[in-house]
């Protein structure tokens, strides 16, 4: 699915628009109008003499490489001037290809270079557009910036063929375009060649740099992975042993503590019944020096009565004494 343009009698009707925000927009013909920006951009771009895109189906082929050795390679005649335009509004890599920094545009007298990464606060910043505000960015820079009088201007572009390529294309579209060169990668390839057929490189051709990268890789995730998992277990195991730990000491104080009501109370049972010996002892003592006590006083009574004459003879039950006065 691709998109049929705005100035097309298809806009806003075709299965690839359904999703798009501006379907409405296109539908209603608002759109079929043409863009005022683009006869103002013609008329910006009369200084500039030739005009080359540089495009690529996919990313990491080296288009932005390209595109630098190229404005290079023009500008090294000094009599041209080269102007190169990063339109890659996520991923504006050409500042730090061609060793710019901060607002520094000019990498020679005759080599300019505009890209949103000078627009940025920081390299590290990243742009997180919609393809309308990427297309507002790219019409400035086509008609705001003052390119002056240019022999070439070399447009570097994002990988695939999205907002940035259709919008550069349209805006250019009364400029005339001279060309765009292509950046692909060789297809017939062992690792390619080995992908389709569902196979695998690595055991194609193990031997290769490729491969070698592909296994250092797996080797570092692996040994990553065990220290991970030793460390894991290693935290479990100790926890293990302090949990353990903690138990054991719990049950050695709970231990103790039972051991101290236990013995406390064997204790009191045990003093309880040494007092209760004592007690019934000592009462048994007392009880026995009052027996001896009425005895002896019973002797002393009898004694005395005999010897006053005041008791018959007779037995000794018949002695009628009351020892208690």
């Amino acid at each position: 699915c691709y998109c049929p343009g705005t100035a097309s009698e298809q806009a806003g009707k075709t299965s690839a628009c359904q999703g798009c925000p501006n379907q409405n927009l296109c539908s209603s013909g608002a759109t079929k109008a043409p863009d005022p920006a683009i006869e103002e951009i013609a008329e910006k771009m009369l200084t500039v003499k030739h005009k080359i895109l540089v495009l690529s189906g996919k990313g990491g082929v080296g288009k932005s490489t390209f595109s630098a050795h190229l404005a290079h390679a023009l500008a090294s005649d000094a009599t041209k001037e080269v102007a190169l335009l990063d339109v890659d509004i996520c991923g504006p890599s050409i500042p730090r290809i061609m060793g710019l920094e901060g607002e520094q545009v000019y990498v020679e007298d005759n080599l300019a270079v505009m890209s949103i990464g000078f627009l940025l606060s920081s390299p590290d910043d990243a742009v997180i557009w919609r393809g309308p505000k990427k297309n507002g960015m790219i019409k400035q820079f086509l008609r705001d910036v003052d390119w002056g009088e240019l022999d070439y201007l070399i447009v570097d572009t994002p990988p695939g063929t999205s907002d940035e390529h259709l919008s550069i294309v349209q805006y250019l579209s009364s400029a005339r375009i001279d060309g765009a060169v292509i950046i692909t990668t060789p297809q017939v390839t062992t690792a390619t060649t080995s992908c389709d057929e569902g196979k695998s490189f690595l055991s194609e051709v193990p031997d290769s740099p490729a491969a070698a990268a592909y296994h250092s890789i797996v080797q570092r995730t692996q040994t990553d992975r065990q220290r991970h998992r030793q460390g894991q277990s290693t935290g479990t195991d100790t926890d293990r042993d302090r949990a353990q730990g903690h138990t054991h000491t719990q049950g050695h104080r709970q231990g103790q503590r039972q051991g101290h009501r236990q013995g406390h109370r064997q204790g009191q049972r045990q003093g309880q019944s040494t007092g209760t010996e004592h007690r019934d002892r000592a009462q048994g003592q007392r009880q026995g020096q009052r027996h001896r006590d009425r005895a002896h006083l019973l002797t002393c009574v009898v004694t005395e009565l005999k010897r006053k004459r005041f008791c018959t003879r007779g037995s000794r039950n018949n002695y009628n004494i009351d020892i208690r006065k």
